[in-house]
């Protein structure tokens, strides 16, 4: 099918096409039947095969358990028929919306991102030509067909892109944990000792000044968040009728989402400073001894680091091209890493001690409290537990 005629089925103006126009159209696609034929009609028996045994090759579980919607994909990439149950869970999502792009030749001169988490995305374009720029779908379903493909030597000679493809299909990175917040800190110091009091103006009552009040315990730290799962690429049809290189490859790259880092942990609170001994009584030619200082609370204890992230397996890309043209696509993908757990959170500083209490006439001062102890380094994050494997890119010749 030429791109004018899916442009017609979609319903674009063709007229408007011919003239060099650009049409963006947000349409809304009503039934898993049309979404199957608008992304996924140009693939083959063995692209659809390789769907179905890939996911199926999957870890037990794990693609399922990724997503409740693994057997509607199979359905529209694979071959799988579709069952009561995919028929009722199609009908809770559909109708959707997907946005298709026609135009008769485009040129990319810079790097064009789709998502991440964007709407489904259709190009559909008479000629691409690729002069510095890449297309790039971030978790977003994607589907670029094109009657033409031209790879401009200036993509060689002058790197536009900062891409070292000229189409990526990838996932997304999983968000980094937020950090921890700071334990609690006391910023005055605990309770004064009691001062002696006189009888009267010449007589004292011989009970000397109270003890300054012992520092609270600073607050322990707050643990860092866990890290986020990586997003995995989604699938992506790719149909192009003809590709004229001028010796240049075609760089197709796909790759899935990491796991995000765990959050730092918080620091622990500075423990409160001892209260200050109350002072002696001075009455006359009487006196009494100082308080003695309160001893400094201990720092809190510093947070855990947040857990790390895991990375996701990417979906598949499906590549159709003339037979002649397959030597002429060069496919790439990397492993993505789970995420590293936070670092721990320092302890707290030590509470500082009281003062004496200053003693009355002739009578000594109280003595010094003790400083409090720093709080406890917090445990770091583990790391997440799992690498991320990139989907397959089929290239398959027509």
């Amino acid at each position: 099918m030429s791109y004018l005629d899916l442009a017609q089925t979609i319903g674009q103006n063709l007229e408007e096409l011919k003239a060099g126009g650009v049409i963006c159209t947000i349409a809304q696609v009503d039934s898993i039947e049309k979404f199957k034929e608008l992304f996924a009609a140009d693939l083959t028996d063995d692209h659809r095969a390789s769907h179905s045994r890939d996911l199926f090759a999957t870890a037990p579980g794990l693609h399922h358990s990724r997503s409740a919607f693994a057997g509607l994909g199979d359905h529209i990439y694979g071959t799988r028929s579709i069952t009561p149950i995919d028929k009722a869970l199609a009908e809770s999502i559909f109708p959707i919306n997907v946005m298709i792009e026609s135009a008769h030749e485009i040129v990319i001169r810079e790097d064009v991102v789709y998502g991440p988490g964007a709407l489904p995305v259709l190009l559909n374009y008479g000629t691409v030509t690729f002069a510095g720029g890449s297309i790039t779908a971030k978790g977003t379903v994607l589907k670029l067909t094109a009657d033409s493909v031209h790879i401009s030597p200036l993509n060689q000679n002058t790197r536009l892109s900062s891409n070292p493809y000229h189409i990526g299909i990838l996932g997304c990175d999983g968000a980094d944990g937020a950090g921890g917040t700071a334990g609690t800190s006391l910023h005055d110091p605990a309770a004064k000792g009691m001062d002696s009091q006189p009888v009267n103006p010449d007589i004292c009552s011989g009970i000397p000044g109270g003890s300054g009040s012992p520092g609270a315990d600073g607050g322990v730290g707050n643990p860092g968040t866990i890290g986020g799962d990586g997003k995995p690429n989604l699938p992506a049809s790719i149909c192009f009728g003809d590709i004229i290189t001028a010796g240049l490859p075609l760089k197709i790259h796909t790759l899935s989402g990491a796991g995000g880092k765990g959050g730092n942990g918080g620091t622990g609170g500075t423990g409160q400073q001892g209260g200050n001994g109350g002072n002696g009584c001075e009455a006359g030619c009487q006196g009494t001894d100082g308080g003695n200082g309160g001893n400094g609370g201990r720092g809190g204890n510093g947070g855990n680091g947040g857990n790390g992230g895991n990375a996701v397996d990417g979906d598949n890309v499906y590549v159709s091209v003339p037979s002649n043209a397959v030597g002429l696509i060069v496919t790439t993908s990397d492993e993505v890493g789970y995420g590293d757990g936070g670092a721990p959170g320092n302890g707290g500083n030590a509470g500082k001690a009281g003062s004496g209490g200053h003693g009355g006439k002739h009578n000594n001062n109280g003595a010094e409290g003790v400083c409090g102890i720093p709080g406890n380094q917090g445990a770091a994050g583990l790391t997440g537990s799992r690498n991320g494997k990139p989907g397959n890119i089929y290239v398959t010749g027509l």
